[in-house]
């Protein structure tokens, strides 16, 4: 009454309705926990789904061994539950979608369906082989009495198979009916997709007349009045206002639950057999795919976390928006994982013959399913806005964290937290989207790329928790490294002041790269298990060199220091593969001479003081221990293991070199064939150490030796060396030269050409696609989205199969 408004005992009232409607709730859990309950009993899922509950209060309320003891005893009420959950969020959708106004009563049932969805779904994933659960999900007209019977006898009670062989005419009618039925997943990721796009919920309201039929919801369609914000599907359009940003983020959320499968599998279990939600929420047929797809995107890309530009705005901005772009990015990196060509290759490798004929048959209707829509998406964004928006709001996101490093004013700027994630979808950027990556490496500024990447490649380097950034920054700069154009703009001058660990220079990018990636492999080098990381980012530094105008003196040094290294004997022979490392110095230093000699004086210079390391490595022989004979130790130069006498063999490694160099060239195919032959064997003998036959370490052998010799390119390299020692120390005598400066104008001024041999191709390596890389970068994801979705604990950790969780 109006007398009562606003008088205190009015506002106890209140208050005490509410505990006794949490009270409800409460013994409404219980009651689904310890008797049946029927799905048509209306007053008891008025009062659960009607209940004003925040989603903590769903957390602490629904406990894990409450839906833990649905499914194991009560699967029928579990499936009354979803159900009801699938009925009340389409009813709201109905009366929003005829343009009706959401209730407060209305907006409650949504939101309790929302959270008690996003609280239960993580909790059936836990057993992928759950029959219960998949008939429940999965079955057309849900849980069957046989599935039921089967589920709670065990595995010695007659399979499911069995009983449809026996039935009656009569089971096979029900049967049939059943088939027709709706299915409870599907039913469920349509209706979240309908809430992300849900007028007055999600999306503002519409005004349309009741009376008007309702048109079939858009799947491949972008609805421009749905989308939340424009620039990836249809054109950039002002901001929308943040008041459903926090409905967005909570409908988001249980969308990442429900595909959140892959954490509760192993490695194996989900390549064999991928989550049924994401087969299908990928396959393109739940309402508003396209919608979510450039919802997601714009909403991404668009984010600024600086707020209004200014310092401590990101602060000011709010945390909602920050908070759905976390979560929009998460999903953005799932939906984009998932890819069901590679699941489709892994299952064919395993499949039997007998089944071959039939797949085949089933292939014709089944291809157009079997696309990942989302990635055929992604890879169709053509246009240069779009590109542009992207690769712009890639660079702010990731440059919010050694920005945040480096202010003046204390904490004035707030670094992202899910900047890995942003780095993940930027990798999926690179390997799907070929018209993505020409249009940055030729038209954008791609350096402004590499310095982000190369700061958290530094900060990963120094911390366990963050080996799979580590990786994943190194793959970004591999794809990137063999595109010409992006070596190319590399050589525009370095004038940039992020925080990164690498000594004072004045030089250009490509100075930038080398100066950060030989801190992270020198790092590296003494540590076995971080070989292929060293080979990779050797790869990298490798694949620019041909492109590179002009060195700094510093990034001269290191790059000797790091062949100086590679070429001990020590890390040559420790294993199998440690020689791939020094094969790329030797293939970096022989671009550079062949291709930008003119304007790297200063390297071709600290080449000259140091060519004791080439001339040793033209003469290197197995160690003592390992020569397989005294005969053939004795053919070996007495100079190769003397540092003292390099001058007096030159002739003899020379000639041997020429002739390892012309081998090669005539029988690079079947060197290569050898080598391949030659790793596999030491593949074999290295893995007798984790149990095999034999426990032995792995032995270099002569014919092992031999093929590395033929792999490393020293001919040039000797014979700029044999050409310009003599000059340069006669021009030292006869001018009495003391000063570095004379003999870098004398080699700046002084040509190769018709002394080196004719320059060979030049050979760029990238990243080729694999069914284990892949499951890498699907593991490393995963990871991250644990780790940073345990705010509300959304996942058991002690049930996660995909990686290895320390409490």
């Amino acid at each position: 009454s109006r007398k009562g408004r606003g008088v205190g005992p009015r506002r106890a009232d209140v208050d005490m309705g509410n505990s006794d409607s949490h009270v409800a709730f409460v013994e409404r859990v219980k009651v689904l926990v310890i008797q049946d309950v029927k799905e048509d009993d209306d007053e008891f899922w008025t009062l659960l789904f009607t209940t004003p509950m925040s989603a903590e209060d769903v957390f602490e309320i629904v406990s894990p061994d409450h839906i833990r003891q649905l499914r194991q005893k009560r699967p029928r009420n579990l499936q009354a539950l979803l159900r009801r959950i699938v009925h009340t969020m389409s009813g709201v959708c109905d009366t929003a979608d005829r343009g009706g106004a959401l209730t407060v009563t209305t907006v409650t049932s949504a939101n309790a369906a929302i959270r008690l969805l996003t609280r239960i779904v993580p909790f059936l994933l836990e057993d992928p082989a759950d029959a219960v659960v998949q008939s429940i999900l999965w079955r057309p007209g849900g849980l069957s009495d046989t599935a039921e019977v089967a589920a709670e006898s065990g595995p010695e009670s007659p399979s499911a198979g069995d009983v449809v062989e026996e039935a009656s005419p009569a089971e096979m009618a029900i049967q049939s009916e059943a088939e027709n039925a709706e299915v409870c997943g599907n039913d469920i990721l349509e209706q979240i997709n309908r809430f992300l796009f849900l007028p007055g919920f999600t999306i503002s309201p519409k005004s349309r007349s009741s009376d008007r039929a309702p048109t079939a919801l858009p799947t491949h369609r972008v609805d421009a009045a749905a989308v939340w914000k424009g620039g990836i599907g249809i054109p950039a359009t002002a901001a929308t206002s943040g008041a459903y940003a926090r409905a967005r983020t909570e409908v988001l959320r249980c969308l990442l639950a429900c595909l959140s499968g892959p954490l509760f599998q192993t490695s194996q279990g989900y390549q064999e057999s991928p989550p049924q939600w994401l087969i299908r929420y990928t396959e393109g047929e739940v309402a508003h795919t396209a919608n979510v797809f450039c919802s997601l995107m714009s909403t991404v890309f668009s984010y600024d976390p600086v707020g209004w530009g200014v310092p401590y705005g990101g602060y000011l901005a709010g945390g909602l928006e920050e908070d759905l772009v976390d979560v929009a990015l998460q999903v953005l990196c799932v939906v984009m994982d998932f890819s069901r060509q590679e699941q489709q290759q892994w299952q064919d490798a395993s499949v039997v013959r007998a089944k071959e004929e039939e797949a085949a048959r089933q292939a014709s209707s089944e291809g157009k399913k079997s696309r990942n829509v989302f990635r055929y998406m992604l890879q169709n964004i053509s246009k240069e806005s779009e590109i542009d928006l992207i690769f712009v709001g890639l660079v702010r996101l990731l440059s919010t964290v050694h920005k945040a490093n480096q202010t003046y004013l204390p904490n004035s700027f707030r670094s992202v937290g899910f900047y890995q994630e942003a780095l993940v979808l930027l990798w999926h950027m690179l390997t799907i989207n070929s018209a993505f990556t020409l249009r940055i490496v030729d038209r954008l500024d791609t350096n402004q790329i590499v310095l982000p990447v190369l700061y958290l490649l530094q900060q990963a380097q120094n911390a366990p928790e963050l080996v799979g950034l580590l990786h994943t920054a190194s793959f970004v700069l591999l794809v990137l490294s063999s595109e010409r154009s992006f070596s190319v703009r590399l050589n525009e001058p370095y004038s940039g002041k992020v925080p990164l660990n690498v000594p004072t220079f004045q030089g250009s990018h490509a100075d930038v790269l080398t100066l950060a990636l030989y801190k992270v492999i020198s790092d590296s080098l003494p540590l076995p298990q971080n070989d292929a990381l060293v080979e990779m980012l050797l790869t990298v530094l490798c694949n620019v060199s041909p492109y590179v105008k002009c060195f700094a003196l510093e990034s001269c040094l290191k790059l000797l220091s790091l062949l100086q290294r590679c070429a001990r004997p020590s890390y040559l022979f420790r294993s199998a593969y440690t020689h791939h490392g020094l094969v790329f110095l030797l293939e970096m230093v022989n671009n550079i001479i062949q291709y930008q000699y003119e304007g790297n004086s200063m390297l071709v210079y600290s080449l000259l003081r140091h060519k004791e390391i080439f001339q040793q490595l033209a003469q290197v022989e197995l160690p003592a221990g390992c020569r397989p004979s005294e005969s053939q130790s004795s053919r070996a130069s007495p100079g190769a293991s003397s540092s003292t006498a390099p001058e007096r063999a030159q002739e003899q490694v020379e000639a041997a070199d020429t002739q390892a160099q012309e081998q090669v060239e005539a029988a690079d195919t079947q060197a290569q064939e050898q080598v391949e032959a030659a790793d596999t064997q030491a593949t074999e003998q290295e893995d007798t150490e984790d149990g095999g036959p034999s426990s032995s370490p792995w032995v270099p052998t002569a014919v092992w030796l031999e093929i590395v010799k033929k792999k490393m390119r020293l001919k040039a390299i000797l014979c700029m060396v044999d050409y310009l020692v003599p000059h340069i120390e006669g021009l030292c005598k006869q001018n009495d030269v003391t000063d570095q400066d004379e003999v870098l104008r004398y080699l700046k001024a002084t040509t190769m050409v018709g002394i080196l041999p004719v320059p060979h191709p030049i050979v760029i390596r990238t990243y080729q696609a694999s069914s284990y890389t892949s499951m890498w970068f699907t593991s490393y994801m995963w990871g991250v989205i644990f780790t940073r979705s345990q705010r509300m604990p959304l996942y058991d950790w002690k049930n996660i199969r995909l990686v290895v969780i320390h409490p």
